[in-house]
């Protein structure tokens, strides 16, 4: 049985009998007759692994027999010398174990078709305009046959929790492929780290990380960050084209996402080699908190007490370093922190950058369980514009991410061999300039 079929058995027998209606992603437009690249919808790729636009998966339960039904971008000699060759019906079935594939120029008839014998559709609203009248049509076609007494869903009900529940707990082999995706982001920053000079562009290093992704099989999992001096203040700069002036720290988010699974890593460099003083004195506070928050990344724990955790550093460097005055449980209290560190310190990783699953429920923290993937990625922002107030360190922004497993010995470190020690960091830049 291969792990598509597993993952919609787990999902249909969590669900119950029905029938599970769930359209993958669309082409996007650029502009004008241009498309971006495609990228399938997560929930799709995991179920399924199909990569088509416009395609749509049904599951259907009835006691203990489960099928699935494939609606495909049918064959099309004269779209494929154009844009490649599709799978079409024979190749959906053949190549993905479904029971029964359809073209989707008979979207709605297969519909019809598919859901008829069911009393209950699990579906996910609001994610597609267009496919959501698509849905309320196929309603209306059974409401316009009501003299053939048909049996069709007359309950919709949410099939999001509990697949993203499955999602949130990684098993091995996704668990390597999210390792993968962090060598090949190691692979990038190095690669990055020694080959930055003064006087550089932020679109020079931004096309040294594609390359090495798109070497290495991947691509970008999110836009890159490549912010220079007080660029990286700015916490989702994307402009990537300032010149790197020599006395600048040069902060790089950014990810290659392999096989459907992306890393997430920040990690930032001396754009001439060494950090000062001031820029020292930054990385040191939030490495420790990056430390410390890692340390709580066991199972049991949670997003709130990793973050915690960071901020407690956080809030007693910047008191230590006179930004803030006060106790620690005064700035804790007011918040003042926030004109410095205004993020969380975590969010779940997996198929997509921002994973799903829900923090809290009832307001209670959501326990990590094995096998559960996240960040860590405490920061401190000297941005006088933001912050209303000057301080010796304006223009200082430090950020530093790694990618953590829950295991029940411990966190696991995806990103571990990424350096981020000053010394190691400074190490490498110098014998990079020999």
């Amino acid at each position: 049985m291969s792990k598509f079929t597993k993952r919609q058995k787990e999902l249909m027998n969590s669900l119950g009998d029905g029938v599970l209606v769930l359209a993958g992603a669309s082409l996007m437009v650029r502009n004008s007759d241009v498309d971006f690249p495609f990228r399938q919808n997560s929930d799709m790729r995991y179920l399924v692994g199909f990569e088509e636009p416009d395609s749509v998966l049904i599951l259907r339960k009835k006691s203990d027999l489960i099928e699935s039904v494939l609606i495909v971008p049918p064959s099309d000699k004269l779209q494929e010398i154009w844009n490649g060759k599709r799978q079409g019906i024979e190749g959906a079935i053949n190549n993905f174990n479904v029971d029964r594939a359809y073209s989707n120029k008979e979207l709605e008839a297969a519909l019809q078709k598919e859901l008829e014998g069911f009393t209950t559709l699990f579906f996910e609203w609001n994610e597609s305009d267009s496919f959501d009248q698509i849905i309320l049509k196929t309603f209306k076609a059974f409401k316009n046959a009501y003299r053939k007494n048909p049996i069709y869903p007359t309950t919709t009900s949410s099939y999001g929790k509990s697949l993203w529940q499955m999602r949130q707990r990684k098993d091995q082999d996704e668990q390597k492929t999210l390792g993968v995706a962090a060598k090949i982001t190691q692979s990038a920053f190095e690669h990055s780290m020694k080959n930055l000079k003064p006087n550089m562009n932020e679109a020079e290093i931004y096309a040294l990380l594609e390359y090495e992704y798109l070497k290495n099989g991947g691509t970008s999992g999110y836009g890159n960050i490549v912010a220079g001096g007080a660029n990286a203040t700015c916490l989702h700069y994307t402009n990537n084209n300032a010149p790197l002036n020599a006395e600048d720290i040069l902060l790089i988010d950014s990810g290659c996402e392999k096989d459907g699974y992306t890393a997430d890593v920040t990690r930032c460099f001396p754009v001439n080699g060494k950090f000062g003083d001031k820029q020292a004195k930054i990385y040191s506070i939030v490495l420790e908190a990056n430390k410390r928050a890692i340390e709580k990344c066991v199972v049991g724990s949670s997003l709130r007490a990793v973050h915690e955790e960071a901020l407690n550093v956080l809030v007693q460097g910047l008191i230590d370093i006179n930004v803030l005055d006060g106790s620690l449980e005064q700035n804790l209290k007011s918040m003042s922190y926030k004109k410095f560190y205004m993020h969380n310190t975590s969010h779940w990783l997996g198929m997509d950058v921002h994973d799903v699953g829900l923090y809290d429920v009832d307001g209670v923290p959501v326990p990590f369980e094995e096998g559960m993937c996240l960040t860590v990625e405490p920061g401190l922002y000297f941005n006088p514009d933001f912050s209303e107030r000057s301080t010796d360190y304006d223009g200082i922004g430090v950020r530093i991410e790694d990618n953590i497993v829950i295991s029940k010995s411990g966190p696991i470190n995806l990103t571990k061999n990424i350096i981020k020690e000053i010394s190691e960091i400074e190490s490498m830049m110098a014998g990079s300039s020999e």
